[in-house]
């Protein structure tokens, strides 16, 4: 008895540090690929004018749409399964393959209508250009399954990364010959092209699978309620940039697009690492029989721990951070960045409910909630459009309050976490929040105008001393994982002075 116990013990350790390694190499890989996107952000947009950014901003909406239609919720059920049987697998690939290729096939046929739709010859280019990046990426959905469910997170860093560094390189050198858009565009088809071989590379398993209708139809049922639930999700997120595009114009657009890349720092900084790890993260502690809900409330109260003081920054600062990334004529975007911080603080509440939903099955309702916020954001936009960028802005930010206390509703019927529980367990992390705001305050009663470099430095290292200080003196729950982050430093700086 003694021995299976040990054995147990070891197999449950195995799995931790296993897990741990995960999100290590997730977030060390994030962080890398964060300084290849600030360069290219930066230089981007020196580069191109914001008519191209636009231009491109308005192919990208489209060509996200067509991505998640050629997903159609598949990685979502190749990662959710517990078994991925010859049967599943052949299913799933036949769908995909028939996906990729008829989207790619309409995608080329609508290239010149959407280009006169909105008046932009060189989105005829770019769509020409971004379908064959969609025929592509069935040949490597295999080999990329099969290292996230292996949770191999240090080689798909290594190759997303190098993906990034490729799309850099040849983003500037198409830029710096006046490519303009288009640049873009292909540096995204060269960055598939480098991410399909380094995949295949690193998995060594079996790749073959037969095309077969049959098994497809076994699989349709899982896949399509995801893939619907999925397809809301990136029309909530792009349906905005679609109609400004129309209703206003490609430099409306492009004035858009950086207000929310400010926001957007906080995704590569922070989300982009725990949400490759979050589904496979949940379906394993599912099918331990661990608590899930515990899980989930972690994770939402870490990540608001550092969401929340971050977007606050973002918010009070926008003219510094505008200014010092994109340059003087995104001088329009910086009023929209508060706004846009809000909605976002809003939204990071409940931000891994997609995830929590398809790992217990309960994807039906997901896509209820996209279902129901995709229609009225449709409904709001179009009737504010007329009225500027500051009327979406507004309308968007009263969507996000709406949409968390109505999924908020939906995690106390379907998960029992009720909002006293959800408020418990991130009093604290608010508290923290609160505090960490103190600092900029002092300096304003002070006038510092925190416009020069110099003092938004000092500021940083006053909030960061603020915000550990705030988390060790009331034992905030992330603070042994703080402790053990720090503790090298510690070690190292005590040794230097002996």
């Amino acid at each position: 008895m003694l021995q299976n116990l040990s054995k147990l013990a070891v197999l449950y350790i195995t799995k931790e540090n296993k897990l741990n390694n995960a999100f290590f190499w997730s977030f060390l890989t994030n962080y890398l690929g964060i300084g290849v996107n600030f360069l290219s952000v930066v230089l981007l947009a020196r580069m191109l004018t914001p008519s191209e950014i636009g231009t491109y901003a308005i192919a990208g909406a489209i060509f996200a749409i067509a991505q998640i239609f050629r997903d159609m919720g598949i990685s979502g059920y190749l990662l959710r399964e517990k078994e991925l049987t010859p049967i599943k697998l052949s299913g799933a690939m036949t769908i995909v393959w028939l996906l990729c290729t008829s989207i790619s096939l309409l995608l080329l046929l609508a290239s010149l209508p959407l280009a006169a739709f909105y008046s932009i010859p060189e989105l005829t280019t770019i769509f020409q250009i971004l379908c064959l990046n969609i025929f592509l990426i069935p040949c490597g959905t295999i080999a990329q399954t099969h290292l996230r469910r292996a949770m191999r997170f240090k080689a798909l860093g290594a190759i997303e990364l190098t993906s990034q560094i490729i799309h850099l390189i040849v983003a500037l050198l198409l830029a710096h010959y006046s490519f303009g858009a288009v640049s873009l565009a292909i540096a995204s088809l060269s960055a598939t092209i480098c991410t399909l071989l380094l995949v295949n590379i690193a998995y060594k398993g079996k790749k073959q699978f037969v095309l077969n209708f049959a098994n497809a139809n076994i699989v349709l049922p899982s896949i399509s309620t995801i893939g619907l639930a999925n397809i809301l999700t990136t029309l909530n997120n792009r349906v905005t940039t679609l109609i400004i595009g129309k209703s206003i114009s490609e430099n409306a657009v492009a004035i858009m697009d950086k207000a929310l890349a400010t926001i957007e720092l906080l995704n590569q900084l922070l989300m982009q690492a725990i949400q490759k790890v979050l589904l496979p993260y949940f379906t394993k502690i599912r099918e331990d029989k661990g608590n899930i809900n515990e899980a989930y409330l972690l994770v939402t109260n870490y990540t608001l721990l550092f969401a929340l003081p971050f977007l606050f920054y973002i918010s009070v600062l926008s003219e510094f951070v505008v200014l010092t990334l994109f340059g003087d004529q995104w001088v329009d975007a910086i009023p929209l960045v508060p706004i846009f911080a809000l909605s976002s603080a809003f939204g990071m509440t409940v931000r891994y409910f997609g995830e929590i939903t398809i790992s217990l099955g309960l994807e039906k309702i997901l896509m209820r909630v996209n279902l129901t916020v995709f229609v009225i954001k449709v409904v709001a936009i179009l009737i504010v459009s007329s009225y500027g960028l500051f009327a979406i802005g507004y309308s968007i930010l009263a969507i996000s309050i709406l949409r968390t206390f109505y999924i908020l509703t939906l995690i106390k019927n379907y998960m029992n976490i009720g909002y006293f529980l959800f408020l418990q367990n991130t009093a604290q992390t608010f508290l923290v929040s609160f505090i960490s705001a103190i600092p900029y305050f002092i300096g304003n009663i002070c006038d510092v105008p925190f416009t020069k470099a110099v003092e938004v430095i000092i500021l940083f290292v006053t909030v960061v001393i603020f915000w550990l200080t705030t988390i060790f003196m009331i034992n905030h729950k992330a603070r042994h994982d703080i402790s053990i982050l720090l503790k090298p430093i510690v070690n190292r700086s005590l040794l230097r002075k002996e």
